[in-house]
């Protein structure tokens, strides 16, 4: 999609999704009612979804049969670079033999730290679709796409603790379906609104099923059957947002930015929290309530600086071939110099 018919509005969005990803990740509820933990649950729920959406949709609208191909590529770059930037922080988390135990054991699940599933997740729904492209097997895409949601919301909620991250990684190919649907119909602005009311309706009912029956709430629940309308309406209305000015402005933030957020909030939550409880603060109310708004304040604005004086880091963060190309070339040109006017690499030459 060409910067002029972008829909903004839908990178708006995006952006809003890291508002409830860093909740879910760093909210403290301790001092107020279970009733508040969950509504702030539920209206999370079409965060994740909603960014599987999306990626669907820009596939949905690219015919070639190899359309996977760049995105698996950059996808799996970004979770390996990553994966290396979790490393500081898993060590001083767990140390450096608990983060050897948790990388080598969990590595292919969720990289170097627990929230990074989302990419391999990513890689398991583009995988399914390359190969429904590559044996022109479309008409199985629904499907297969249908099994995975109900096998998903079945392990990843209502079997069992042990099996969420299997659901997990099988909940982004029902949704890159729908991504995909979605580049092809566009829905109005009722409709959206009515999907909306409808997933939210059926996430407050899960979420009386799971505390009466699985003594467990919505945060314990990633794969809710609900958060399909929620996530689908609000990308109804985010196609909708008309081009302004403000929506611009913030779509491109999106673009950018959202994708770097869900990685690294993690070190603004761990930073943070670290502070609040050096200053003695951590369980004061006042803290509680604004800790999410602190944290992703500061993200963004460390992000924003990275960008203006280092761009570059930002694209390799985000898997760009041609950052990581441009880097290699910065790093090796100077060393391939320093080695040849240095003669270190040359073979001594040995007297008769």
């Amino acid at each position: 999609m060409s910067a002029s018919k972008r829909a903004y509005g839908i990178d708006a969005f995006r952006l809003l999704t890291t508002l409830f990803v860093v909740t879910a990740h760093g909210g403290r509820f301790e001092h107020f009612p279970e009733v508040v933990h969950d509504a702030v649950a539920i209206g999370g729920k079409w965060a994740v979804p909603f960014f599987f959406i999306v990626l669907g949709f820009f596939l949905g609208r690219n015919p070639d049969k190899n359309r996977t191909i760049s995105q698996m590529v950059r996808i799996g770059v970004m979770f390996f670079v990553a994966s290396l930037l979790m490393i500081p922080l898993d060590i001083a988390q767990e140390g450096v033999h608990g983060t050897i135990t948790t990388v080598s054991t969990y590595f292919m699940i969720c990289g170097g730290h627990f929230h990074l599933w989302f990419l391999s997740s990513l890689i398991m729904g583009l995988l399914v679709i390359r190969i429904t492209d590559e044996y022109e097997l479309g008409w199985l895409l629904p499907i297969i796409a249908v099994g995975a949601l109900v096998v998903a919301v079945w392990l990843g909620t209502y079997w069992s603790g042990a099996s969420v991250n299997f659901g997990r990684h099988l909940i982004s190919i029902p949704y890159l379906c729908l991504g995909m649907l979605l580049s092809k119909n566009k829905l109005s602005v009722r409709t959206s609104l009515c999907l909306i009311v409808v997933g939210i309706g059926m996430l407050i009912f899960e979420t009386s099923i799971l505390h009466s029956v699985f003594e467990r709430g919505p945060w314990f629940a990633p794969t809710c059957l609900g958060a399909v309308p929620f996530a689908v309406g609000m990308f109804g209305v985010a196609s909708n947002l008309p081009n302004t000015p403000l929506v611009e402005r913030v779509g491109k933030l999106g673009m950018r930015f959202t994708g770097c957020i869900y990685v690294t909030h993690v070190y603004f939550i761990y930073l943070v929290d670290q502070l609040a409880t050096a200053a003695g603060i951590r369980e004061n109310l006042f803290y509680c309530a604004l800790v999410i708004p602190i944290v992703l304040s500061l993200n963004l604005a460390s992000l924003l600086c990275i960008d203006r004086y280092a761009p570059i880091c930002i694209d390799i963060l985000l898997g760009d071939k041609a950052a990581i190309q441009r880097a290699g070339k910065a790093i090796s040109e100077p060393a391939k110099n320093w080695a040849e006017s240095t003669g270190i690499f040359q073979a001594r030459r040995v007297r008769p």
